[in-house]
């Protein structure tokens, strides 16, 4: 997939290799985060390519990232939107903020600017823009997966989606737990999701069996 799919940008190169030479293992030990954290949470380069020629089709300007890690994900997006375009990156872990923003800003991308962090829990910052009226044309989730059907649900009941915005959601093949029945807790989370997304008519969806697989949804209230 690698080898057949366009490269990404120089700026990408080098988030991903501060990333991976990182001792996230050492961070977790010193208690600086909360819960477990480590180098196989970074998107690949083949879903920074997928999630960019989502976004170019789309037209999208205002985009939501859940779960930012260290930020690979943001600065893939940010480089595929219009100038004036937003990427609005949500991370629980203020330690893991705090090396997203000094990895981007580090890379040296003319796309930077665009990215805003939001530091603390998911669900209570979908809430704070709710709050501020945002709408987004598009969403990445790819957080804590107990929790995927709670922040959807929340973009739904607080009307945060535009007309048409996808809805693009991260690892919902899970190493194959959803359907070889080796369940763990994410599996679990995971699977329960899908019978969710599956089951609500409101909603038109379609897994892509990319890398960990990808759920794309568009809702039709």
């Amino acid at each position: 997939l690698e080898t057949h799919s366009s490269g990404t940008s120089g700026a990408l190169h080098s988030v991903m290799q501060q990333t991976q030479q990182f001792d996230w293992a050492d961070v977790v030990r010193r208690g600086d985060v909360t819960r477990l954290v480590e180098i196989e949470m970074l998107s690949g380069s083949v879903e920074a390519i997928f999630l960019q020629m989502l976004l170019r089709i789309s037209g999208a300007v205002r985009v939501l990232d859940i779960g930012m890690f260290t930020g690979y994900s943001a600065l893939a997006m940010a480089e595929a939107i219009p100038e004036d375009g937003v990427v609005s990156a949500l991370e629980v872990e203020p330690h893991v903020a705090e090396f997203a923003r000094r990895a981007i800003d580090a890379s040296g991308s003319p796309h930077a600017h665009k990215i805003r962090i939001r530091i603390g829990d998911a669900a209570s910052t979908l809430r704070e823009l709710a709050a501020e009226q945002a709408i987004f044309d598009f969403v990445f989730l790819d957080a804590d997966k107990a929790n995927y059907l709670q922040y959807l649900t929340i973009l739904r009941e607080q009307r945060m989606l535009a007309k048409g915005a996808l809805v693009c959601v991260d690892n919902t093949l899970m190493q194959g737990e959803p359907y070889t029945r080796v369940i763990s807790p994410n599996g679990k989370s995971i699977h329960d999701f899908n019978e969710f997304v599956t089951q609500d008519d409101n909603l038109t969806k379609v897994i892509v069996p990319l890398r960990d697989g990808i759920t794309l949804i568009q809702v039709n209230e």
